[in-house]
């Protein structure tokens, strides 16, 4: 992979990691299979957060990879038109730039087999300063990209685990990209491992069996905030242990001076 240019400065407040593809789907509200237009947008969970930080007045910045074309030129200059850093997001002569489509009522059409991010694994993360952040960000996602991205993720966890820095961890379970059997745990082990882990009710429910926040909170008892989100009730359940600190991001950690 080549590098891109050097970050705007070496200590972002946020870092979130993870793929975002180019998102295809239909200009009006009808499938793939009679659209004669469609419209491209950028989709990624973790370059999301980063984006919504930044917008906070955060400095956050985004690691990643894409190919090396325009599509992965789309994808960088779109998050980074979001005020987000993103010096480190490298780019993999050798592998194109994940695409998925949306095909309204019929669900999701993934195309990031072999993808540049695909491709990460922990020497992607070696120059990052994740030690430095206030909070790194991560999700269920990028373990199932591949067995280095799992690697990758295991690398991550490790450094904060060893700094001062929070972990976030969304576990953002996709289906679609773990064979069966194999996320529940796999997902599992990663929030126990976590600061601040995000779960809908409706992913504990399908991977845990768990029917209750409460329920959750007792299978996931390590992380010191745990956030439950049940779309269905309207709410958000927020199970927080105060006996521990979890790294706080303020508008005044950015580097724009906003």
């Amino acid at each position: 992979m080549t590098d891109t240019p050097t970050p705007t400065s070496p200590r972002p407040r946020l870092i979130a990691l993870g793929e975002s593809m180019v998102m295809i789907t239909p200009a009006g509200a009808e499938s793939l299979a009679s659209a004669d237009e469609l419209r491209l947008h950028v989709g990624g969970a973790e370059s999301n957060v980063a984006s919504h930080t930044a917008a906070l007045g955060v400095y956050s910045a985004w690691v990643s990879a894409v190919g090396a074309d325009v599509l992965g030129d789309r994808v960088r200059g779109s998050v980074a038109r979001h005020g987000v850093d993103v010096g480190w997001v490298r780019t993999d002569p050798d592998a194109s730039t994940g695409v998925y489509f949306k095909d309204p009522g019929r669900g999701v059409l993934y195309y990031r087999y072999g993808s540049a991010a695909s491709r990460m694994g922990p020497p992607s993360v070696e120059n990052v300063p994740l030690e430095d952040a206030v909070v790194v960000h991560i999700s269920g996602i990028t373990p199932a990209l591949s067995p280095s991205c799992a690697a990758l993720v295991d690398a991550v966890i490790d450094r904060v685990a060893a700094s001062d820095a929070t972990l976030s961890f969304d576990v953002n379970h996709r289906a679609a990209l773990w064979r069966p059997g194999e996320a529940a745990a796999v997902l599992l082990g990663l929030a126990r491992r976590a600061d601040i882990v995000f779960v809908g009710l409706d992913e504990a429910t399908t991977l845990w069996g768990c029917e209750l926040a409460d329920e959750v909170r007792r299978l996931i008892p390590q992380p010191p905030t745990l956030v439950v989100k049940d779309g269905a009730g309207g709410c958000d359940r927020v199970c927080t242990d105060r006996r521990h600190g979890a790294g706080q991001l303020r508008p005044g950690d950015s580097h724009r001076g906003a």
